[in-house]
Formats: structure tokens, C-alpha cells, sequence
């Protein structure tokens, strides 16, 4: 698509060049202006376009460095054994390990 645009463009900008060149009605001073601008068109676009390709290419860079980090990050994940663990019922619950209360009352409460 950006080759069609291109070649638009350069179809266009010769058509503006042929149509001066054939005009009897034009002075030497306003053809030569018509052709210094057309030369100035094509050197931004010829400046865009590589402007362009440059920026495309650190993309792409980058896009890679991306999908590098990824994978090893994947490849970390799958790898890594440790997991966090839910904490204990009983300990929230304020229970021993023989399954007693704690003699602990809630705040507030009286101990008995």
C-alpha cells in the first residue's frame, strides 16, 4: 500500500513537471520556481519515508525485546515452584493444635 501511495505521489509530482515544461505561457523564472518546489516535495517525502523506515525498524526492535522478556517470564512461571499457601483454618479460628480454644478472649470480653 505504501508503494501505491509512493508511486501516486511521484505520478503526480511528474505530471506538475511535464505540465510546466509544455507551457509556452509560463516565464523561465516561474518554471524554474514550479521545479525547485517539486524537488523540495520529493526530498521531504524521500526524508519521511526514511524517517519512517527508522522508526519502523527500532519497533520492531523493541517488539522483540518484548516478546523475549515474555517468554522468559512464561518460562520463569512455569518453572517456579513456589506457591503461595492459603493460611490455616485453625489458626484464624484460634484453635491449638489439639483442637482446643485459646484461652484468649476477644477483645472486650471478660476472661472466664
Amino acid at each position: 500500500m505504501a508503494d501505491d501511495v509512493s508511486q501516486r505521489i511521484e505520478d503526480a509530482l511528474n505530471l506538475i513537471v511535464n505540465l510546466t515544461d509544455k507551457s509556452g505561457n509560463m516565464n523561465k523564472e516561474l518554471k524554474k520556481s514550479v521545479h525547485e518546489a517539486v524537488s523540495n516535495l520529493r526530498n521531504l517525502i524521500f526524508a519521511l519515508k526514511s524517517d519512517l523506515q527508522e522508526e519502523t525498524e527500532e519497533n520492531n526492535g523493541k517488539q522483540n525485546e518484548v516478546n523475549l522478556l515474555n517468554d522468559a517470564l512464561q518460562k520463569w512461571e512455569s518453572t517456579s515452584t513456589t506457591r503461595q499457601v492459603a493460611p490455616s483454618v485453625t489458626s484464624r479460628l484460634g484453635l491449638t493444635c489439639r483442637g482446643t480454644a485459646d484461652a484468649t478472649p476477644p477483645i472486650g470480653a471478660k476472661k472466664k
